[in-house]
């Protein structure tokens, strides 16, 4: 994916991974590193998908992650909600 930054700057190019708990964004596919971004789910407020982009509200602020696609998108932002129910539950 490719992640809006949370201060000004230009967006970048980031992995994603997705657990039960938790979405972290890594500069590469070594999940070993240190992540760049760590949201927690049960903090998320609100998924919201427009076009190729997955939208998070969480407190204080939105963070944007563009997709390759809608389809993808809508991909992201269901296993996203579904991962928020459970870490809320």
């Amino acid at each position: 994916v490719v992640k809006s930054p949370r201060h000004l700057g230009r967006w970048r190019q980031r992995w994603a991974v997705l657990t039960p708990n938790c979405l972290k964004t890594f500069k590469e596919q070594q999940l070993c590193a240190k992540p760049t971004e760590d949201f927690q789910l049960q903090e998320v407020k609100h998924v919201a998908v427009q076009g190729s982009e997955v939208m998070l509200d969480l407190q204080g602020h939105r963070c944007t992650f563009r997709c390759p696609g809608p389809n993808v998108a809508a991909a992201w932002a269901l296993h996203i909600r579904m991962c928020c129910e459970r870490a809320r539950a």
